[in-house]
């Protein structure tokens, strides 16, 4: 069908070209790539990195949701951490006996809650009476 060999030597150079380039395309992405997927963690840390402010209420908010790991289901029932306000975390008890065991696990949870998230210094755990949970 090509008339002229110049223009299939042409043809033939921008093919050779366009396999080089995809070459390099691929030996760049895979340069990037490590293997395995990065957490989700990982990445909104890396894209809030100059916001250390909005990285403090995430870590509180991981610190709220990991209520449950540390107290336990049956605890949990009664029992829910509301918010970190300064060094202080403030839970809320439906029930005085289960607020009686809390206080006595204080020690132990937090001790918990300062070895999984030194970045929030919590001094202490407040525990508030409530009719509902």
């Amino acid at each position: 069908m090509i008339k002229d060999k110049k223009s299939e030597k042409d043809l033939a150079e921008l093919y050779r070209t366009r396999l080089s380039d995809r070459k390099k395309g691929f030996a760049a992405r895979k340069k990037r790539h490590t293997g395995k997927p990065q957490k989700a963690s990982d990445l909104l840390k890396a894209f809030f990195k100059d916001q250390p402010e909005t990285l403090k209420k995430m870590e509180e908010a991981k610190a709220l949701l990991a209520w449950t790991q540390y107290v336990g289901p049956e605890a949990a029932q009664f029992s829910e951490a509301l918010k970190i306000a300064g060094h202080k975390m403030i839970i809320q008890v439906t029930d005085p006996l289960w607020m009686h065991q809390l206080l006595l696990l204080k020690n132990q949870i937090l001790k918990c809650y300062r070895r999984d998230f030194p970045g929030l210094k919590l001094q202490d755990l407040f525990f508030k009476r409530s009719s509902a949970v």
